[in-house]
């Protein structure tokens, strides 16, 4: 009998009863994780924070992800509210920079902040592509001789103080040795384009600003002082409970919901997450190190901390590979990856990984099902990597018509020439066996996340496990702090769980599903949320490091 498509697909669904079950093992697999791994779950510097309540001046906030870099400078005005007054665009990383020396990498970021400074110091800001006009003398003149920097991270370290880190194996394609420290990089990236060059402040005052501090015109630019340094879910969870209007990073105002927000969550190029843990879910030699907020005894407090969970690294891995959500296919990408085993969650749901895991099972099938020879497909194809996440996205899964995909495809993917009667082409039939691959692949990476967010949450004890399913070796208690009817909200951004389409409401429904299958509403949670946070990592650079200058300025 012939195999049909949904037959061979079908290792990648996961239907009600093993989604349930991946969602309670991996609630195991994170308590025995949080409690023992040195790898993952990583207590961080920062506590569940407060709002700022008044900030006057500029700080620089430098996020760097998997595949981008953004660099942008904020504003305060003596009021609880920061803005975006210059930079925020868009830098892509260049694989060879990737694939480089760390020193390369942060030469490459110092030359953009030196550039993105240059420009504000001209009086011409980019405000995140639209020029605008700040050469007032007002605002430009408090960049002064330092100025304080927030740092979003999007990769494994492992932090010393708010303000210092080292990095450990990276991954998303970046090759550069662990061990070394981020912010010694960073300040040196900086200074290699920085040192020497002139302020192009024209003024008619002797280029003394506002506050009377003098810069001479020549003088070069300011040093930088990190204040802060965290990774990319923490920067969103951060940016998302602190403020309201999700869609506009230009104009950051305290957030006034009543919705609680304890987890993070990235969905990019890679994957991750923070959540607030109790300190008595971590094991001791984690919470006694001297950079962690000091608390009270570890078993009678309620604080909690933000956790790094690196939840896509290879201690998530036993749930997937018990419940053999991990296929062939998955098995060949991972092989191909540069750091095979590493990552196993991440190359199932992210960015990077879903184009080629698509492309993979696409061959399968037209080689071993339908009976092409490799030397019959498409040579294009036949290169690892370059049918890609943002292509499926903004073109195989948006369109509705299967004969314009065919001549879209043909066009992108020529058939092999000279062609013979068992040349493949792009007829209408391929291009649908091409999209309902891709789409089965974005549904179980989405259900996947979806089933990581609610045994997050079971671990922190927002949510509670109904009494027939709740694990005898749980150690974590129920938060009860609060019986008020009220939402849970994980904060989120990428170009994944944002842009691909029906991404976003798959995650949601599977998370709507497991909540109400598996959980009770004794604490008074009605629903749990996707909150898009926009550009989480820059917003939560900038407030990090706010935050350290008014701690700072209190103590004085």
């Amino acid at each position: 009998m012939a195999t049909t498509l949904s037959s061979f697909l079908k290792p990648l669904n996961l239907d009600p009863a093993k989604l349930t079950n991946l969602t309670l093992e991996f609630r195991k697999t994170f308590e025995e994780l949080a409690f023992d791994s040195s790898q993952q779950f990583l207590p961080t510097p920062i506590t569940l924070p407060k709002h700022i309540q008044e900030f006057n001046g500029l700080v620089l906030a430098i996020d760097v992800g998997g595949s981008h870099l953004r660099v942008g400078l904020f504003g305060g005005a003596g009021e609880a509210e920061i803005s975006l007054v210059d930079g925020g665009d868009y830098k892509v990383i260049p694989e060879d920079i990737k694939a480089g020396t760390a020193e390369g990498l942060f030469s490459f970021i110092g030359k953009h902040v030196v550039s993105v400074l240059q420009s504000y110091e001209d009086g011409v800001s980019h405000n995140g592509g639209e020029p605008t006009d700040t050469n007032d003398g007002s605002a430009k003149d408090r960049l002064g001789s330092s100025l304080p920097v927030g740092v979003t991270f999007s990769f494994p370290m492992i932090q010393h103080s708010i303000g210092e880190a080292t990095l450990m194996p990276l991954g998303k394609g970046f090759t550069m040795k662990p061990g070394q420290k981020l912010d010694e990089l960073l300040l040196a990236g900086y200074e290699e384009h920085a040192r020497g060059i002139p302020t192009s402040i024209n003024r008619t005052d002797g280029c003394t600003n506002g506050n009377g501090h003098h810069r001479n015109c020549g003088e070069v630019l300011p040093r930088l002082t990190i204040k802060a340094i965290t990774n990319d879910t923490i920067a969103t969870l951060i940016a998302g409970r602190h403020f309201s209007s999700p869609d506009d990073y230009k104009s950051l105002q305290p957030k006034t919901t009543n919705q609680d927000i304890i987890l993070g969550l990235i969905l990019a190029t890679g994957m991750n997450a923070t959540i607030a843990l109790p300190y008595f879910a971590l094991l001791s030699t984690k919470t006694s190190s001297p950079i962690l907020p000091s608390t009270k005894t570890t078993s009678e407090t309620k604080q909690r901390i933000l956790v790094n969970t690196e939840l896509s690294i290879r201690g998530t891995s036993p749930p997937l590979q018990t419940l053999n959500i991990i296929t062939p296919w998955d098995t060949v990408l991972d092989k191909s990856t540069a750091s095979p085993g590493f990552q196993p969650l991440e190359y199932l749901t992210s960015g990077r990984y879903l184009g080629e895991l698509v492309r993979l099972i696409f061959i399968d099938w037209l080689v071993n099902v339908q009976n092409f020879s490799l030397q019959s497909l498409p040579p294009r194809l036949l290169r690892p990597w370059i049918l890609t996440t943002e292509y499926l996205s903004t073109v195989v899964a948006v369109s509705n018509s299967s004969r314009k995909l065919a001549e879209r495809l043909t066009q992108d993917f020529p058939p092999t020439t000279p062609s013979t009667a068992n040349t493949f082409t792009w007829s209408p039939q391929q291009t649908e066996t091409l999209s309902t691959i891709a789409q089965q692949v974005q549904i179980r990476s989405s259900r996947l996340i979806g089933a990581a967010c609610i045994a997050l949450l079971l671990l922190s004890g927002d949510i509670q496990l109904k009494a027939r399913q709740t694990p005898q070796s749980s150690n974590i208690k129920p938060n009860r702090s609060s019986k008020e009817s009220k939402e849970i909200a994980i904060a989120y951004t990428g170009a994944v769980i944002e842009k691909y389409p029906m991404y976003l409401a798959t995650c949601q429904e599977t998370i709507d599903a497991l909540f109400f299958s598996l959980c009770n509403n004794d604490d008074g949670v009605e629903r749990i949320v996707l909150n898009k946070v926009m550009e989480g990592g820059l917003k939560g650079a900038a407030l990090l490091a706010v935050g350290e200058l008014v701690k700072v300025e209190r103590q004085m």
